[in-house]
């Protein structure tokens, strides 16, 4: 929640606070300046758009999350085959990360450029990162015991990141896009047609998820705190109605 808040800006009114709050996710082993380009830019300027949004092809050809993607005969297996494949997702975001930066690089849309400084710090902490969280623990516990409980550390945080980001937008309910039709799309409406709440009456889930189950309210205003979130709800579901979007 205040990883996910503070890359946003919307942790606090003191830049500060929000800089160190979306440092927090360095202590996972990744990047808080690549997460704001990939996260930020790329998913909720193009949400769910098949060139613009990551998260279709790094998943791709191993899983299929978008109709433009071609599908293969072991696709109909994902369902079965895909929650294994979740357990690693951290690990792809930890060791993808340098993949991250010349894909972010490589298209102006994508607002990508990243600094030399930013590099060099990055390229830091993750040395620091795989010594105290790796290097170290091996050293003092032994490797068996070490690596039984850092793998089951990764495999949880990589299925509670997916359930949540999948129930959001990886759904049937959700719509999708790409470059033939972008073009005739307004930002508003494609942040709503392309994302699903869940839960809003249940207060827990706000909790568990940093306010993820608001999606459509977080990506209309992702500047608000997620604890802002249920307030403005019917707000937006009535705007939506009135305008004819499906909500």
């Amino acid at each position: 929640n205040i990883m996910h808040d503070g890359n946003h800006m919307a942790y606090s009114n003191n830049k500060w606070m929000n800089t160190i709050a979306g440092a927090c996710i360095e202590l996972l082993g990744t990047s808080c300046v690549i997460y704001k380009r990939s996260h930020d830019f790329g998913h909720h300027g193009c949400v769910n758009h098949l060139e613009l949004d990551r998260a279709f092809d790094t998943t791709f050809p191993l899983l299929r999350l978008h109709k433009g993607l071609p599908c293969l005969s072991y696709h109909k297996w994902q369902w079965l085959y895909g929650p294994i494949l979740y357990s690693f997702v951290n690990f792809g975001d930890m060791f993808g990360q340098y993949d991250e930066i010349a894909w972010l690089s490589n298209y102006p849309v994508r607002r990508g450029f990243i600094s030399i400084k930013a590099l060099t710090s990055r390229t830091m902490v993750a040395i620091l990162w795989i010594f105290l969280y790796f290097l170290l623990p091996m050293y003092i516990h032994g490797y068996t015991h070490m690596y039984t409980v850092w793998f089951l550390f990764m495999c949880v945080f990589g299925h509670s990141y997916l359930w949540f980001f999948a129930v959001n937008h990886w759904t049937t309910e959700a719509g999708m896009t790409d470059f033939m039709n972008i073009s005739q799309t307004n930002w508003g409406a494609l942040q709503v047609e392309n994302s699903c709440n869940f839960g809003n009456g249940l207060w827990y889930w706000c909790l568990l998820s940093g306010g993820l189950n608001f999606q459509i309210e977080h990506h209309l205003f992702p500047g608000y705190i997620h604890t802002r979130l249920p307030e403005i709800k019917p707000i937006v579901e009535a705007t939506c109605k009135e305008f004819g979007l499906k909500y």
